[in-house]
């Protein structure tokens, strides 16, 4: 028969091997994001922007939601010719799940995301980062074209559209 302590100290290996395992579990991070920007427009080009949401692979055909985006509902960050914009205020942001249409009225110009390309990330379960993870998207198709994204951070990086 086991004793109580050869029978505790069997429960508290199990308990340690269990807790290190979990401790050291990884946990994929969300889909990827990204923040856009415009290079060469003035501001009157870009103070009205509306973007399209459409499921992935749809061919523009199956729309999601519009959203109007302007200074009042989205960070917008202009510096020299580039403005920079922050769209998570306005909706979830541009994230590699979906295509998008971004029209700039003022500049009479249309601009199509698609396929986003993207890099698993991990990070340790049930920390502060694990929920703040977003794999990495290092390049997206504008209007078919391949563009790279510029890294601003751990899991940001910003897609900048030339005029």
């Amino acid at each position: 028969m086991l004793s109580r302590i050869s029978l505790l100290s069997i429960c508290f290996c199990i308990v340690t091997l269990f807790a290190r395992t979990s401790c050291n579990k990884k946990c994929p991070c969300r889909s990827g994001a990204i923040d856009i920007g415009f290079i060469g427009f003035n501001a009157s080009e870009t103070d009205t922007i509306i973007m399209r949401r459409f499921s992935k692979g749809s061919g523009f055909s199956v729309l999601g939601d519009t959203v109007m985006i302007t200074p009042a509902n989205s960070g917008y960050y202009p510096s020299h010719d580039t403005l920079g914009i922050s769209i998570r205020y306005a909706s979830p942001g541009i994230i590699s799940d979906l295509d998008y249409e971004f029209f700039l009225p003022g500049a009479n110009r249309l601009y199509r995301l698609t396929d986003f390309t993207e890099i698993a990330n991990e990070e340790k379960c049930g920390t502060k980062s694990s929920r703040m993870c977003r794999n990495t998207v290092p390049t997206v198709k504008v209007n078919n074209q391949a563009s790279n994204t510029v890294p601003l951070g751990t899991y940001s990086s910003t897609l900048y559209i030339r005029r």
